[in-house]
């Protein structure tokens, strides 16, 4: 008898940068895909190969999972607040065309942080982020940089749990304005939760 084929639900995200981001999606689709009973087929945007000049502002990704979210099940844009303004008009955007946003401020590196502490402390740019928790004292991820292809899942698979249970606690312990007025902040956590369990 021949094996029943599993329409996978097919999910877009779009990222903002042409490294950190984009890389960090891709090497958890190459882990998950592996698996025959993984339900998802992932489309990473913006892919090296096809794109040579995307967007990468907040804005231009919401309007890029607009463009085509007839295409796929669910639309996502991964951004953060690092040297971006116009947040309020991302988010009121991506709410009136149904895209998912998986935000964080300052910066993506919060979310990597979370796997190794708790904190509430708020950062100006993601590079304080990377001097003072990753490539210090802490050394955490001494090799981590953000203008390379460094892959940073193998680092961060086994401490998942405390990264999903320390941004929880994070939004609950910040609720005092809008996602995109608060530092620090994130809740990638729920995308990368759907995408791994």
């Amino acid at each position: 008898m021949a094996k029943k084929r599993i329409l996978k639900k097919t999910i877009f995200i779009a990222c903002e940068g042409t490294n950190t981001e984009p890389l960090y999606f891709e090497k958890i689709k190459e882990i998950q895909e592996d698996e025959d009973s993984y339900p998802f087929s992932l489309t990473i945007y913006p892919d090296k190969e096809f794109h040579e000049k995307p967007k990468t502002d907040a804005l231009g990704l919401v309007n890029v999972c607009i463009d085509c979210k007839d295409e796929f099940d669910e639309v996502w844009v991964v951004f953060d607040k690092d040297g971006y303004t116009k947040h309020k008009e991302a988010f009121e955007l991506a709410h009136e065309n149904g895209v998912n946003i998986a935000f964080s401020s300052i910066a993506f590196e919060l979310w990597i942080l979370l796997h190794f502490e708790r904190t509430n402390q708020s950062f100006v740019k993601s590079t304080d982020i990377i001097n003072e928790k990753f490539n210090s004292k802490n050394n955490y991820i001494i090799e981590y940089n953000k203008s390379s292809d460094f892959n940073v899942i193998p680092l961060l698979l086994d401490k998942m749990e405390t990264a999903y249970r320390n941004a929880s606690w994070l939004r609950k312990t910040n609720k005092k304005d809008k996602v995109y007025n608060l530092n620090p902040y994130t809740d990638v956590d729920i995308l990368v939760k759907k995408l791994t369990l």
